[in-house]
């Protein structure tokens, strides 16, 4: 897929100070490892709560770029059915509002 480390990746439940700041961190389990390894961190504003948002989609991350694959792959598959008249155009519309739907939940 590509050159960035395998997912998943989650949202640290702790926050930490770092150069004057308050960060979150963007972590993935480390099988080989048996501990958590950070991907990123991402800064956080206690006062607004601005910064966590940021780090959820970053941490999804992983799971978009597979989801765009899946719908790159499923709507050359669809287009070319409904190109055919294999589907009908709810069925086309169908499997790319499932993928946008994950895509909001992530």
């Amino acid at each position: 897929m590509g050159l960035w480390t395998k997912g998943p990746w989650f949202v640290s439940g702790v926050r930490f100070r770092m150069n004057g700041g308050e960060w979150h961190s963007i972590n993935r389990y480390d099988e080989a490892l048996k501990r958590d390894e950070n991907i990123a961190c991402v800064g956080y504003d206690p006062r607004t709560g601005a910064g966590h948002a940021d780090a959820r989609l970053i941490a999804a991350a992983p799971d978009l770029a597979e989801a765009l694959a899946e719908l790159e792959e499923s709507l050359t598959v669809h287009t070319d059915e409904f190109r055919h008249g294999d589907i009908t155009p709810e069925q086309f519309i169908e499997v790319a509002e499932k993928v946008a739907k994950f895509a909001r939940a992530a």
